[in-house]
């Protein structure tokens, strides 16, 4: 019997082995980690550029001064810049990211179906405190259900290595030398995962972000009615939320490209754009607000 399971664990080790290799090579063939955290960074920006255009702030803010000036217009040339930086890294130029798609693709009813009572339409301007509710929340309410997920399993996978930890020291004792390897290898695959999957990186994020919005919201609410209808102050609590929502993903984008390589992350607010709303001052001209404002710096 004893013959019979080395060559049964022998098996299985071969059979991991292959497994891990054919994992290797097919994800290099892919290149699945590098386009999904471009894909990842790149919707989160589309949402902000969306949400800054339907608030009008930023560079979709309107100016008395300027009467020329269309946030639609705008814009456009942001979703054009957008849709070149989306293809210019990630291998997406590669990939058949332009093909035709089906209808279950398009969630939010461009092409067909109808709004429900009170549902959102996704596009239309506005107002602070339907803007607090469908994206502060909604923002808050996704870290807060996140951050009790990743603890448990950050907790459950310290009590396996613990327990790893004992069966190792009580098969030594009782002299099983497979049993010990086999555990060690075990355990030795807990951690890797562990830190592969950074739970305690991600609930640290996430509950900045929650502490981040709920002292927004605080902030906003300890305003006067007349402090709330200002253009500085609506914008201020727009420029704030989606710089919050915007740190958390430059953290992760930065904290997922460090286990592959390197990199500066940056980010700047979408208020930032001053020089974008000059480029873009006038109807009929070529209006080219580059959506670096938006971004996060690309692995």
């Amino acid at each position: 019997s004893t013959i019979e399971l080395v060559s049964l664990l022998g098996q299985v080790l071969f059979s991991l082995s292959m497994a891990a290799s054919f994992l290797i090579s097919l994800d290099a063939l892919l290149n699945a980690k590098t386009r999904w955290r471009h894909l990842r960074s790149s919707a989160g920006a589309l949402e902000t550029i969306i949400w800054s255009f339907r608030a009008r702030v930023g560079a979709f803010e309107l100016e008395p001064h300027e009467p020329n000036k269309r946030p639609a217009t705008v814009l456009c040339a942001v979703l054009n810049e957008w849709r070149s930086a989306l293809i210019a890294s990630g291998d997406l130029k590669e990939s058949n990211i332009a093909r035709s798609h089906g209808p279950h693709v398009y969630r939010h009813h461009q092409f067909q179906g109808s709004l429900g009572p009170g549902e959102d339409d996704y596009h239309s301007t506005t107002q602070p405190q339907r803007y607090i509710d469908l994206r502060i929340i909604a923002a808050l309410s996704f870290y807060q259900r996140r951050i009790p997920r990743y603890t448990r399993q950050r907790q459950l996978l310290q009590l396996v290595v613990l327990l790893c930890s004992i069966a190792v020291a009580t098969l030594s004792h009782l002299q099983f030398d497979r049993w010990v390897i086999l555990v060690t290898s075990a355990a030795s695959l807990i951690v890797s995962w562990t830190e592969f999957a950074d739970l305690a990186h991600k609930g640290e994020r996430y509950t900045l972000a929650a502490q981040s919005l709920k002292k927004l919201l605080s902030w906003w609410n300890a305003l006067s009615e007349v402090e709330k209808a200002s253009k500085e102050m609506i914008t201020r609590l727009i420029d704030a939320s989606e710089s919050t929502i915007s740190d958390e993903r430059s953290a992760w984008l930065s904290t997922a490209s460090d286990s592959h390589r390197t990199t500066a992350t940056c980010e700047r607010q979408p208020a930032e754009g001053s020089a974008a709303e000059r480029e873009a001052g006038g109807e009929g001209k070529s209006a080219k607000v580059h959506p670096a404002t938006f971004f996060v710096a690309r692995p």
